[in-house]
């Protein structure tokens, strides 16, 4: 059956002295106290008897038997009130109220009630696909190729990637947990020739078929590499 409860409980790491439930339908309101009135004289119960315990078993016994040849009635919402489905991720994250998304995981939904008006409008911007920095930047220095970007998010991995002039990349770098600045040093290239450095976004908690959710890559960030001499 349905009922609204409140648990209390009045003590220390030693015992408690007062411990009680209340609860209520829309038909009964009850309301169980165990406990002693002062505890001067040692009087205590164990600290891990609270009202979720003994008080609450015997009002749930009462309710049970006040139902026992009738149905219990059902809490209905008031019109005043609206139920809305949250981004778990992002209240936990941030303790901001934003509305799940289309792509938000079912088990990072939580549900919850607002007086008709209040409720959050904006969705969160947590569940979709990763974009990628938007100041990726490549220029020589004296030890190497210095690559720099800026992620967007500190819960996105960003994945930085060097490209050769037959078009096969090797991953250089993974970076995550950070939105702040990013600088990587690249060792001069082997080889000479033209080089381009790019950024693979991937979000890590949103799935796609199985595997993280991989956004499209960053504009390309071209290096042209004659030789060491040049370079240095």
């Amino acid at each position: 059956m349905e009922l609204a409860a409140k648990t209390g409980t009045v003590g220390d790491e030693i015992g408690n002295r007062d411990i009680w439930l209340a609860a209520y339908n829309q038909a009964y309101s009850a309301v169980v106290w165990m406990g002693f009135d002062s505890s001067e004289n040692g009087e205590l119960l164990p600290p891990d008897i609270g009202g979720g315990s003994y008080p609450a078993e015997l009002l749930k016994r009462v309710f049970r038997e006040i139902y026992r040849d009738k149905t219990p009635p059902h809490f209905t919402i008031p019109s005043s009130v609206i139920r809305v489905q949250l981004d778990k991720t992002t209240l936990e994250r941030t303790h901001e109220a934003v509305l799940a998304g289309l792509l938000t995981p079912q088990n990072a939904k939580v549900a919850e009630y607002f007086v008709r008006g209040s409720e959050p409008h904006t969705v969160t911007d947590y569940w979709q696909i990763p974009a990628p920095p938007t100041d990726l930047i490549a220029k020589r220095s004296v030890d190497g190729i210095e690559v720099t970007f800026t992620p967007l998010s500190d819960a996105m991995q960003y994945r930085l990637y060097r490209e050769d002039e037959t078009g096969y990349s090797i991953l250089l770098a993974t970076v995550s947990g950070s939105s702040f600045p990013i600088r990587y040093l690249d060792p001069f290239p082997s080889l000479g020739g033209r080089y381009a450095y790019y950024v693979v976004p991937v979000h890590p908690e949103l799935l796609t078929n199985g595997a993280p959710t991989v956004g499209q890559p960053s504009k390309k960030a071209y290096i042209i590499v004659r030789n060491i001499a040049n370079l240095l």
